[in-house]
């Protein structure tokens, strides 16, 4: 599991340092709360949603990970066992490249809220939204490999093709979410000189 979710999940649930109008989306001392911006703009309940299926998210993919190598570990004597291991090393494999694509498109719903605060929120807290993209794009990377690893050990074309597919869809929107949140900072923010 990549220690990015860890830290993006803990990152949207400690509310530590936080004033009333402070968006603190993805620093590793705070979380999305923007107080009373927040409520204004509805993200203070979908970012607790995102910061619960993150943190689930973490656990699932490790548990996922067991399956996949308890898998491997059924016998292959007989030709029925050889099936039936065959079977559940790709049902396991399939489900452990579900999880960071589940993964990825929280990531997105992240950016987007990261994208709001840099838009809308209080301007003195513009880093913070900042750092969160930065994070999201950190733990978008991590889920991405996660995927394709998986998909190299599947043997359904058809099942690969839709999941990369689909994978495809999240970096792209990713891609265009941290292009218009690193303008918003440039402009809005008139920050320049970072790499986002």
């Amino acid at each position: 599991m990549p220690v990015s979710w860890v830290v993006l999940a803990v990152a949207l649930g400690d509310d530590a340092g936080l004033d009333g109008d402070a968006l603190f989306l993805g620093h590793v001392h705070g979380r999305i709360g923007v107080g009373l911006q927040v409520d204004k703009f509805g993200a203070a309940e979908h970012a607790d949603k995102l910061r619960s299926s993150l943190q689930d998210s973490v656990a699932e993919d490790s548990a996922a990970f067991d399956e996949v190598m308890d898998a491997f570990k059924l016998p292959k004597t007989t030709e029925e066992e050889k099936s039936a291991r065959q079977t559940t090393i790709q049902e396991a494999t399939l489900h452990a490249a579900q999880v960071p694509l589940r993964v990825a498109r929280y990531i997105v719903d992240v950016l987007q809220l990261a994208r709001l605060m840099v838009e809308k929120g209080n301007s003195n807290a513009i880093t913070d939204a900042g750092t969160a993209a930065a994070l999201a794009k950190s733990a978008l990377s991590g889920a991405s490999m996660n995927v394709l690893i998986n998909l190299e050990a599947l043997d359904d074309p058809r099942e690969v093709e839709q999941i990369k597919e689909q994978l495809h869809s999240c970096q792209t929107q990713a891609s265009e979410l941290l292009d218009a949140i690193d303008q918003l900072i440039q402009v809005r923010g008139q920050i320049t000189g970072y790499t986002l």
